[in-house]
């Protein structure tokens, strides 16, 4: 038997690896052919635009979220996003939080965009987007499942969220003037994720047979690693630089 499980694991890993080199390499071949296509417009450069999104700070990980945008030429951008969230932004939601005290997350984003449906001086564009995301927080007098979802009490417990994935999204960009514009997207994609429960107070075990599960239990409670498919909507302000 523990043989088999090794083995399991194993494949897990050896498949996670693969996955991630595929989509290096995909993100490699897109960004080399936007540089490709970059050179010739070397001596024309492109518009450099800053964003937010609003709808982060009501969101069930509250935080702030900033990007730029690069236009390459006419056809392809290049966008990188940092955003970051803590006890103070948590403590700001109107409805209360999941997270309890020591929330702390932080999160990075790239994204190709291919610019495909024009009615000056608005666009519609397709986009390939890799993020990598990790949560921090401290529980207490709560529980979490392991993989067979057998349920663990405690008193108090750190949890940790690390999630890394992909995303195909299509959107538009409407100028609001000339300077201002906002950005609606939508799409779908893949997130592998490794949650993590550690330096718990009075662990109590209990076997899952005994245990009488709520109607829907949040994913944040399945400790261990996971795909989970990943629903991305909203929509971002930004303004133009030059």
């Amino acid at each position: 038997m523990d043989m088999f499980h090794q083995s399991r694991s194993g494949l897990q890993i050896l498949s996670i690896f693969i996955g991630m080199k595929w989509a290096c390499l995909i993100m490699g071949l897109l960004l080399y052919s936007c540089w490709i296509k970059a050179q010739s417009y070397f001596n024309n450069p492109g518009k450099l635009s800053v964003h937010v999104s609003p709808l982060l700070l009501i969101d069930e990980n509250p935080r702030y979220r900033l990007g730029i945008d690069y236009s390459l030429d006419a056809d392809w951008k290049l966008s990188l996003e940092t955003g970051m969230g803590n006890d103070h932004i948590n403590h700001m939601m109107v409805k209360g939080s999941r997270w309890e005290n020591k929330f702390n997350i932080v999160e990075f984003r790239t994204e190709v965009k291919r610019q495909l449906l024009r009615a000056d001086p608005h666009c519609g564009y397709l986009a390939l987007e890799f993020f990598h995301q990790q949560a921090k927080a401290r529980f207490e007098n709560g529980y979490f499942l392991t993989v067979r979802h057998s349920p663990t009490f405690f008193d108090q417990v750190d949890y940790m969220n690390r999630k890394t994935g992909i995303n195909i999204k299509g959107g538009a960009a409407i100028m609001l003037n000339k300077k201002c514009f906002i950005d609606f997207y939508a799409g779908l994609g893949l997130a592998f994720r490794h949650i993590r429960y550690t330096n718990l107070e009075n662990p109590v075990y209990q076997h899952y047979e005994l245990f009488k599960y709520p109607f829907i239990n949040k994913f944040f409670r399945y400790q261990g690693r996971r795909f989970r498919p990943q629903l991305p909507v909203g929509f971002r302000l930004g303004f133009h630089l030059y």
